[in-house]
């Protein structure tokens, strides 16, 4: 991915059409914390290129929690005309944010070959955590960082190449900067999107069978 890619994946209106959808409280412990969990699917099939699926969703949190936060626990996507090469896949939530009691928050998807024109299904999955912060201290960095400027060193994620590597496994770090997480607090890391496409020298589709992501451990410093 580069990284207007990833700004494409988090910014414009979400127009897309929810086609299928669920949500359940999964635990709750009243006046403290409640967590549920979702997904929503879309589908594109468009007569020439394919659109880049978004869509808006909110959730009204309980009375008792004055903030709250969502993050991806899952994905899938397929073509809608049988199996096809694939160029590109991702999937993001975005501009999270608290307005009264509602939870808002965007999230987008695309499946695509080399050209963008199969139609294709995309489904995400979801956790929220809503909470009293009298009782249970929490605190949350919903930033996706600046795209307006197209300014790299502003964003809330990270871009690299998997270069020198002989096997399909790659390791990537990164950094992420927040005075919040000061050293001696327990920080978790929770995922809010990927993409992975074929570098631009290769400009072409291939065959994929599997692809996994694992956020794997972190350090404090």
């Amino acid at each position: 991915m580069t990284y207007t890619d990833m700004c494409d994946l988090i910014g414009g209106a979400p127009d897309a059409t929810v086609v299928s959808a669920d949500r359940k409280v999964v635990l709750e412990d009243p006046g403290t914390v409640v967590a549920y969990h979702g997904f929503s699917c879309a589908e594109s099939n468009e007569r020439g290129t394919e659109d880049l699926l978004k869509i808006e969703e909110s959730l009204e949190i309980p009375t008792y929690a004055l903030d709250a936060t969502v993050f991806l626990n899952g994905w899938r996507m397929n073509y809608l005309s049988g199996d096809h090469h694939v160029a590109g896949l991702g999937t993001m939530i975005s501009n999270i944010r608290l307005e009264g009691k509602s939870l808002k928050w965007q999230a987008a998807g695309l499946l695509s070959d080399d050209n963008f024109d199969d139609g294709y299904k995309w489904c995400y999955f979801y956790t929220i955590v809503a909470w009293n912060p009298a009782n249970l201290n929490l605190v949350v960095d919903h930033k996706d960082g600046s795209c307006d400027s197209r300014n790299p060193a502003e964003a809330n994620f990270f871009i690299t190449d998997n270069k020198k590597t002989t096997t399909a496994l790659s390791s990537f770090p990164t950094f992420l900067q927040n005075p919040a997480f000061t050293s001696g607090k327990t920080v978790a890391i929770l995922p809010r999107g990927f993409g992975f496409k074929w570098s631009a020298k290769c400009d072409t589709d291939h065959h994929l069978l599997q692809l996994g992501l694992n956020m794997d451990h972190g350090e404090i410093f």
